[in-house]
């Protein structure tokens, strides 16, 4: 996903990596989706938070997942400014667009790349302690429709906000 690294890299502000994990998702898999708390908390649980400090996490995974009361989620994530752990974790079940005779293959990663930015800047602002408004980036997406129509950046007076705080870029 280089399209979508290449969009963190040149919107938010904390240093991006990305490298794969070695996290086994089979034991949180039943019928269904996959339950997005189990992961949360396997996630918190399994990493070295003195050792990552204001770290931010974010996950990729193919599995559709809930988080209750929702009926799916794109995303889900947990930390805030005054704990040490931050992990998002994104699904791209709903995100990716396929074909119907082959769904293991994205039929538009470019897309894709937009809608899992859209997720990831929110939920970074959100881990990073920036409660927001619900204007653009911060709204609910409740369909791919409302997601691809929010517009890619913060809307005033949070970019400001953001920008100020180290979490996002100024846009030029």
């Amino acid at each position: 996903m280089a399209e979508l690294e290449h969009r963190l890299r040149k919107r938010l502000a904390p240093p991006v990596v990305t490298r794969p994990s070695a996290f086994d998702l089979a034991a949180l898999r039943g019928f269904g989706k996959l339950d997005a708390q189990r992961l949360i908390d396997g996630l918190v649980a399994g990493t070295n938070w003195n050792q990552n400090r204001g770290v931010i996490h974010v996950f990729l995974i193919k599995d559709d997942m809930r988080l209750a009361p929702a009926r799916f989620n794109y995303a889900v994530s947990f930390g805030s400014a005054h704990t040490p752990h931050h992990v998002i974790v994104v699904s791209l079940a709903r995100l990716q667009e396929t074909r119907f005779f082959d769904s293991r293959r994205d039929a538009n990663p470019a897309r894709t790349a937009v809608r899992a930015y859209k997720m990831i800047a929110k939920n970074t602002a959100k881990v990073a302690g920036y409660a927001g408004s619900n204007a653009c980036l911060f709204s609910f997406p409740r369909n791919l429709v409302e997601l691809d129509a929010m517009p890619e950046g913060f809307c005033e007076p949070d970019l400001s906000v953001l920008s100020a705080a180290g979490i996002t870029r100024p846009v030029r």
